[in-house]
């Protein structure tokens, strides 16, 4: 059966700084770097059938690099499905500031909803390009968040993920999708469906 592990971006400068970093093209700095390597680290032992990526910028120099170290083609882009949320007005600001700005909400950002809608659909594609094998998908941390507390029913904690964390979630037999565990960053996490926390 087809598993997907979901890996967040490696560290940037605004994350290091707790700026909401949206559709913005902020580039990894040395620690997400390093981040990335250890990413490739972790996972070099298990087969990979394919290596998907969001196109921004952090998400696709830390697909690279794991890439590169792993000696894998360049990553399959999929956009718009896994690009970030878009914060609107919202993206730059930390969340204090962006929740006394905006108590309401921020304009023109993006609901998680609308994260789900566009973001479930391509775990289904990639499976199905796979063709039963593994894949790895380099992403962002709302986007990731999103989609393990739909495919979960909401029983993943929301605490938010940490850079470089792996999530593991595999496709049943009746194309249903079930999470493995979630926000790993410990060194070699099992990386086989049906082990770990459900």
């Amino acid at each position: 059966m087809t598993s997907i592990c979901l890996v967040r971006h490696g560290e940037t400068d605004w994350n290091a700084e707790g700026r909401l970093q949206g559709r913005e093209d902020v580039p990894l700095n040395e620690r997400g770097r390093a981040q990335a390597r250890q990413i490739a680290r972790d996972v070099a032992t298990h087969p990979w059938s394919l290596l998907a990526s969001s196109p921004l910028l952090r998400a696709w120099e830390t697909a690279t690099i794991i890439g590169d170290e792993l000696g894998m083609p360049t990553p399959l882009a999929v956009p718009p499905e896994v690009v970030e949320r878009d914060y609107g007005e919202a993206s730059g600001l930390s969340k204090a500031q962006a929740a006394r700005r905006f108590p309401g909400g921020a304009p023109h950002a993006e609901t998680r909803a609308q994260v789900w809608s566009r973001s479930r659909s391509v775990l289904d594609r990639l499976a199905d390009t796979a063709g039963g094998g593994s894949v790895l998908l380099v992403g962002h941390g709302s986007v990731i968040k999103t989609l393990l507390l739909g495919l979960s029913d909401g029983q993943v904690p929301t605490t938010d993920l940490r850079n470089g964390c792996l999530s593991l979630i595999w496709r049943t037999s009746t194309r249903d999708w079930r999470v493995s565990y979630h926000n790993e960053t410990t060194h070699q996490p099992p990386l086989h469906h049906g082990e770990g926390a459900s």
